[in-house]
């Protein structure tokens, strides 16, 4: 046998494995088993197991695996439904549901499994039929029954803890770039939590979490981590935390974590402790795990098998830092559905709304809404249903509400914006105000819950109602939602109900009683006993299309105060119909702002003369990997990249458009670290924000330069400070499409400097990781110049250009030139596991200038030779100078010259 040192979490995984296989130790949870290795040090002792963690854990769930399509006895389902709670109590009665089903014979007991309805085993397939609901009901207690010797697949203590049950009440949680303009006002240095709140409230009803986003898309623009980044923002991290929770108290909020930062600071060593020891100094509830399933990255080189970075090595970490119960939240669920429910509250569901793959939902269609895996097996779990895409949101509004589950509230995708239109935005608010106010009883184990609950359907507009029933001891609930694109009237369609003498029915969503309807209808076994008849009711509510609706069952009299003050409020709310709020949001536009240089210049010294063109062709496109074509086809209309003055909306791929430019004066080299210490002196220049101001002088500012960096290009100075710096001397920063300009020497085909095609030796050798990052001085490379002698324009450091474009959300600019630090984790051609192309400035297409991506996936190493063409910019979003100043973003100045 081989013995080897395993992280404590996974040794944990392979012993609970063996347990559940091997049918002992069903008392021990793995929480337990972690409690004891945590203990006693970082790492634990472990027997190396036959198989890999994830064959282990693809063994243990085969029978969900591969479970089929089931098809039940149509003669059983009036003897299973009354098995079932809440249905018929007087056939029933304090049996227990699996001596019920006895009752109705063996061919009533179907063994199998029902079969997992999407690629990621997040959701099940409602019945085929009606008449097979109770059966299909069953089926779904036999997979919780086979699930429960799994440890890792089931609920466990810490969904009683104090804060899973502060998860387990997050329906609407709001991915939150640090970079929206309503979170923080730079002018005035101050967080703005309250405003930005406040917004969503209005909105869509507010947001029970926050995950707070700082890296991605600017991460690797230099050699800070993730982790550096979020303590770069004003104050640190724990001032944006804190601003929150002041602003809101009851708000939960989570930090991301990517697998893939591997070449910054760090190189994703010992990333759990670090980010349980960030979570412990910041004062956040829990970590979003970017591009991960429970069990480890889900984004992999196709060379690579999986990395193991279950999530409980991250809940380990914390738990050592001081936080018992971590909120952990894998952005691609739980590896086939279930893994590490145990220790996994939430969750994001991409596949549960069964929008378009990566695209999302563009418009309104029926849909049959999936069961959620997760909230059937431990109801505490809170998943959040989530399609960043997507533009017409009411499928996964409906899909939540259906579960009784989360929605991920995503309109910043990285400074793109996707605003929830106002009718959606009202629709999740309305859903919401429905699920919080019933959340203790929703989310409580000992009510039962049957989704998929009969319906009639009279009409072609009352085919796509669906409803979900939540019985308790003293209440029913019916959430239901209307899929179809037309209203469900009354005479539509009918919920009929067994049981039901001396109770009272609401209907919670209009606030109003439900009128009773006698039906002669027999739906369950009593009914057919001549002495204890059960009496069926027909309720029958209006369903606004692409809406939901609630009924609540109690005993006559016994409604409570709080509840009749939700009828109240809901009638309020609902009183203007949802058709009559827009449902379609247009693309932000964007201004464009520079600043003048009204200074005279007073030496042209160390500047190099550029002679002028009236009608430069400026051909550009943007490198975000995000984009708004797929497969060459458009399929959404956002603003992507920046709007140009001459421009109408936001676009990535830019027409390309004649401009004027004047003749210049250019810096022939970018300003260095002794020309900024020498405009310190002159100028008495002090930021009013100085975070990581001038940082590589490795001194608490005001500091002295290091001498042997003063020719090394200037860097971790802001756009203002360049701005500042340029001013003094009578100059100014050059606008993007001079920049472009003076580096192609005026011929629009030119892709580099120096000529048509790539050459490495024209600029430093780049560095693949923050462990060989250094900068070279400047002028080392004259084979680089341009035309006209301007040096160092692309591959030493990335240069700030004087313009910032801003919508209502986000302010940005663009860098041009390249840097040396070009993040790469390959040994020649073979990628690390790990590795995800994702660093800064993103990808652009070879091959013609405007040529668009084709949207796959790409795990070769980063075309920094496409990326660095002068026809390709780099959007850096925009925050405050203490996040903005980077170690390789520098600049060079220019001056209007009159001839």
């Amino acid at each position: 046998m081989r013995w080897f040192a395993l992280p404590l979490g996974v040794a944990a995984f392979y012993e609970v494995l063996e347990l559940d296989e091997a049918g002992v130790g069903s008392s021990q949870a793995l929480h337990a088993l972690q409690i004891s290795v945590s203990s006693d040090g970082e790492t634990h002792s472990a027997r190396a197991p036959p198989d890999s963690l994830e064959l282990s854990v693809n063994k243990a769930l085969q029978p969900w695996l591969t479970a089929g399509a089931q098809h039940f006895n149509a003669s059983c389902s009036r003897c299973l439904r009354s098995c079932l709670p809440g249905e018929d109590d007087l056939f029933r009665q304090k049996a227990s549901f699996e001596t019920c089903v006895g009752w109705c014979g063996q061919g009533c007991a179907p063994s199998g499994l029902p079969k997992a309805a999407d690629y990621f085993h997040e959701g099940v397939s409602g019945p085929e039929n009606q008449d097979d609901w109770g059966a299909w009901i069953l089926s779904l207690h036999n997979l919780q029954q086979k699930l429960s010797a799994l440890h890792w697949a089931r609920d466990s203590g810490d969904f009683e803890s104090p804060e899973f049950l502060r998860s387990s009440a997050a329906y609407v949680t709001v991915q939150t770039m640090v970079h929206d303009r309503f979170l923080y006002e730079p002018v005035r240095h101050t967080w703005t939590a309250t405003g930005y709140l406040k917004d969503l409230k209005q909105r869509f009803g507010g947001v029970d979490q926050v995950l707070l986003w700082a890296g991605y898309p600017n991460l690797g623009v230099d050699t800070r981590s993730n982790v550096d980044l979020m303590e770069a923002l004003p104050g640190g991290l724990r001032a944006a935390v804190d601003a929150l929770k002041e602003a809101d108290p009851s708000v939960m909020v989570q930090l991301p974590y990517k697998p893939w930062d591997i070449s910054t600071n760090g190189l994703g060593q010992d990333d759990p402790a670090r980010y349980g020891a960030l979570l412990a100094k910041a004062g956040a509830d829990g970590l979003n795990l970017d591009t991960m399933d429970s069990l480890g990255p889900f984004v992999v080189p196709p060379s690579q098998s999986k990395p193991e970075m279950p999530v409980t090595a991250f809940y380990s970490a914390a738990q050592k830092a001081g936080i018992p119960h971590a909120i952990i939240e894998p952005e691609l669920g739980l590896y086939n559905g279930l893994f590490l429910l145990n220790t996994t509250a939430q969750g994001w569901l991409y596949s549960l709304a069964q929008c378009p793959p990566v695209v999302g939902c563009s418009e309104r269609v029926p849909f049959v809404p999936l069961v959620s895996l997760q909230k059937w097996i431990v109801r505490r779990s809170m998943p959040h249903v989530c399609g960043r895409w997507s533009t017409q949101r009411s499928q996964e509004i409906l899909t939540a509400y259906f579960n009784a589950i989360g929605y991920t509230a995503w309109e910043n995708i990285f400074g793109i914006w996707n605003g929830i239109n106002p009718r959606d935005g009202e629709l999740l608010k309305r859903s919401m105000m429905i699920l919080r106010h019933f959340h203790s009883f929703l989310s409580d184990p000992a009510v039962s819950w049957l989704p998929f609950y009969p319906v009639k359907k009279l009409t072609p507009a009352g085919e796509h109602v669906y409803v979900s029933k939540f019985v308790g001891a003293d209440k029913e609930l019916f959430l239901i939602i209307n899929t179809g694109t037309e209203t469900a009237g009354t005479q539509d369609w009918a919920l009929n109900v067994p049981q039901s003498e001396h109770f009272s029915f609401y209907d919670m969503y209009h606030g109003e009683d439900v009128r009773i309807h006698r039906s002669p209808e027999c739906l369950v076994k009593s009914c057919l006993d001549r002495l204890h008849r059960a009496k069926t009711v027909s309720l029958r509510v209006r369903l606004e299309a692409a809406g939901i609706g609630a009924i609540l069952k109690v005993r006559e009299g016994k409604i409570t105060p709080s509840q009749l003050m939700v009828l109240r409020d809901m009638g309020t709310a609902t009183a203007k119909p949802l058709a009559s709020f827009a449902d379609k949001v247009a693309p932000l536009k964007q201004s464009n702002h520079f600043p003048t240089g009204d200074g005279t210049l007073s030496n042209s010294s160390g500047m190099v003369p550029v002679n002028g063109s009236k009608a430069f062709e400026f051909r550009v496109v943007g490198s975000e990997i995000e984009d708004t074509y797929r497969g060459g086809q458009r399929f959404v209309t956002l603003g992507v990249d920046v709007q140009y003055p001459w421009e109408v909306v936001p676009v990535k791929y830019h027409a390309a458009y004649n401009v004027s430019i004047n003749n210049l004066w250019v810096d022939k080299f970018p300003v260095t670290n002794e020309m900024f210490a020498n405009f310190l002196k002159e100028s008495s220049y002090t930021p009013g924000d100085s975070g990581n101001f001038l940082k590589h002088w490795n001194c608490k500012w005001p500091c002295t330069m290091p001498p042997s960096i003063a020719k090394e290009p200037v860097v971790f100075v802001s756009h203002w400070d360049a701005v500042q710096y340029c001013s003094h001397y009578g100059k100014r920063l050059p606008r993007e499409w001079e920049w472009q300009y003076v580096a192609q020497g005026g011929d629009p085909d030119r892709s580099y400097p120096w000529g048509k095609w790539w050459w490495p030796e024209a600029m430093p050798r780049p560095q693949a990781n923050a462990s060989v990052f250094h900068l070279s001085d400047v002028g080392g490379f004259p084979q680089g110049a341009s035309k006209d002698g301007v040096q160092d324009l692309v591959g030493l450091v990335w240069q700030w250009t004087s313009d910032t474009f801003r919508d209502e959300h986000t302010r940005s600019s663009i860098l041009r030139g390249g840097s040396v630090f070009q993040p790469n984790s390959h040994q020649g051609d073979v990628a690390s596991p790990r590795y995800q192309p994702w660093y800064f400035p993103g990808h652009a297409a070879a091959g013609a200038w405007n040529a668009k991506w084709t949207g796959e996936h790409f795990f070769g190493p980063k075309d920094y030779p496409s990326l660095y063409r002068l026809t390709v910019h780099a959007k850096y979003l925009l925050m405050a100078p203490s996040l903005d100043r980077a170690g390789t973003i520098g600049f060079r100045c220019v001056a209007d010259r009159n001839v």
